[in-house]
């Protein structure tokens, strides 16, 4: 169960920011660049960099990583692709917005 929930953890606000960019991107959505949600959304996203890596923290400890090279293994491939991801989902939603970086 902790493993489960380190990813939602982890990966709740760049998935949402993420999904979100890619229903405008394809008009499924249409909402105003300056509306309330997308204030939300970028305002939330700096949020994702601190929770992503106690997610991830809180997934390792719950499979019972253990001993500093191991920790080390974990972070060195989890903490790239969660930045990959966050970064990805702030530059499209906020490209979209009118705002990137």
């Amino acid at each position: 169960m902790g493993v489960i929930g380190g990813t939602v953890i982890a990966l709740a606000i760049p998935l949402v920011d993420l999904g979100v960019a890619v229903a405008w991107d394809r008009h499924l959505v249409d909402p105003d660049p300056n509306g309330q949600l997308i204030q939300a959304l970028e305002s939330i996203a700096p949020l994702g960099l601190l929770l992503g890596p106690m997610g991830i923290v809180v997934a390792a400890r719950s499979r019972g990583v253990t001993g500093a090279l191991r920790w080390a293994a974990v972070l060195l491939w989890t903490l790239p692709a969660f930045a990959i991801l966050w970064l990805a989902a702030a530059i499209w939603l906020g490209g979209l917005a009118g705002e990137p970086f």
